[in-house]
């Protein structure tokens, strides 16, 4: 399974972690609450409450940006509770503001708020320690110091990749402060064990959860990834099958070309008007991506796709120089004109002399990426080499071509560009991670000249992964909920009994 699931997943389990924590934290405020009625109490239990609910918001790492916003409000009003119960300030006004912008662009503004609260609770409650010479305030302290830590990275490193040092030292360090709140928590759990069995229960229902969600997830996700790593080969196998028919009919559309007696009848009389009708009708005729005509020497006399491209020249282009030896051919190439594409030349004969040559095919451009895509419904991409030169993936700005970058992957460059072999692999694609399905593309020398791929981001499967979770603990929840109802019953009676 890829790191960036298992990242993933570690996300999802840390956040079901904090939850249970607060959950339990706000467990014990309330159960303060009831002995003795007192309004920062009650409202430390709601300012709990809401970073609980926000730690299992987060946890599943959405990407909607109106959940995001009302994640963060949440967390923020549950930080600013928890600082005014440490103030006994008994009144407090929260607005939320619904807002337009990306929450990328004021991410920096909820993180520095949320340091600057999570700071303010430790100091409160180091103070708290101070007047009362109550240690058990110190992982009270120590925790929220090092759950403001993550915040400050993420504002000094923005976009942090999700499987670098930083973003699973990021994780390790919040993991590590919510085992230090749970410490605090347990300091109170042990020597009122009775009266916690609730919070226990609970808490044991959504660990227990959690490593069954994370069980069953990791190993759904896994025959995922396999299944679409087969199925990636598969659809690269049936495009590369699909190219090589493409360069078959070009080839056969340029010889038959070639002999049509309307275009020799042009050439000899040199009629390029009428040379340029005939070519016309021929490229429309064969739905050819691009015909060019030339003389002998390689002087574009015509191109039907572009009638106003003349006059340069195709010499020193593979495709030509072997049709004005008499040659058919057909190869995958650059052109000036048509830039990368399938190209097919055949030798125009007069009297068996060669007086010019035919050039036809197919161009490997954006247009091309997009049909296959509707084909297989996969991100197509088209390498130049190592160099991205068409793609059916657009940029989240929705305009974009994500072309133009090269690959860097050493294992892709072995295998396919050096050996031709067809593989899966896991790659990145300007930044967003991708499995993807590469396949040589090769010349007429059986040369490799480039590569086709089709690719499907692995956020995709993320999105699979989280849905999954999300069924998966609230099923678990429930059931496990059930059983313990029972439990708890059979020992309140015994406990009353006692």
């Amino acid at each position: 399974m890829s790191s960036y699931f298992l990242v993933n997943n570690f996300y999802f389990a840390f956040g079901v972690i904090g939850a249970i924590v607060f959950l339990m934290m706000a467990w014990l405020s309330f159960d303060a609450y009831r002995l003795q009625k007192s309004i920062p109490t009650l409202v430390r239990f709601l300012g709990f409450s809401f970073v609980s609910l926000w730690e299992v918001i987060n946890s599943f790492n959405v990407s909607n940006e109106v959940l995001k916003y009302a994640g963060f409000i949440i967390f923020i009003i549950g930080l600013i509770l928890i600082v005014s119960s440490f103030i006994q300030s008994e009144k407090l006004a929260v607005s939320a503001i619904i807002v337009i912008p990306a929450f990328s662009i004021l991410s920096v503004y909820f993180y520095s708020v949320s340091i600057i609260l999570l700071l303010t609770i430790a100091f409160y409650s180091y103070l708290q320690y101070k007047r009362e010479y109550n240690r058990t305030w110190i992982p009270f302290s120590i925790g929220f110091v090092l759950l403001s830590i993550p915040y400050i990275i993420n504002i000094f490193f923005t976009n942090i990749d999700q499987v670098s040092f930083l973003y699973i030292l990021s994780l390790s360090i919040e993991l590590l402060a919510f085992c230090t709140l749970g410490y605090w928590v347990w300091q109170y759990m042990r020597l009122r064990i009775h009266e916690s069995f609730v919070m226990i229960a609970v808490g044991s229902t959504f660990l227990l959860a959690t490593i069954v969600t994370l069980a069953f997830s990791t190993i759904l996700i896994g025959r995922v990834s396999t299944e679409t790593s087969n199925n990636l080969l598969s659809d690269v196998k049936v495009l590369n099958f699909a190219i090589e028919n493409i360069k078959e009919e070009s080839q056969a559309k340029a010889e038959t070309i070639s002999l049509d007696k309307d275009l020799i009848t042009s050439l000899d009389k040199k009629d390029f008007v009428s040379l340029e009708k005939v070519s016309e009708n021929l490229l429309e005729k064969y739905k050819l991506g691009f015909l060019t005509i030339t003389d002998s020497e390689g002087s574009v006399l015509v191109r039907a796709n572009t009638p106003s491209l003349r006059g340069d020249t195709l010499s020193g282009e593979r495709v030509f120089e072997e049709a004005i030896l008499g040659n058919n051919t057909v190869s995958i190439e650059d052109s000036k004109v048509e830039g990368f594409s399938i190209r097919a030349g055949s030798p125009i004969l007069s009297k068996d002399k060669i007086i010019a040559t035919v050039v036809v095919g197919t161009q490997l451009d954006n247009a091309f990426a997009d049909n296959l895509e509707k084909f297989t419904g996969l991100k197509t991409f088209i390498y130049s080499n190592d160099l991205s030169v068409a793609s059916s993936a657009i940029s989240s700005d929705g305009e974009t071509r994500l072309v133009g970058e090269r690959l860097n992957n050493s294992i892709v460059e072995s295998s396919v560009l050096n050996n031709g072999d067809i593989i899966s692999s896991n790659t990145k694609i300007f930044g967003v991670p991708y499995y993807s399905g590469y396949a040589p593309l090769l010349n007429n020398d059986d040369k490799i000249v480039g590569m086709i791929s089709v690719a499907k981001p692995q956020q995709d499967i993320v999105n699979i992964e989280n849905a999954t979770n999300r069924l998966t603990l609230i099923t678990v929840v429930i059931i496990m909920l059930i059983l313990t109802f029972p439990i708890y019953f059979l020992s309140k009676k015994y406990i009353d009994s006692e």
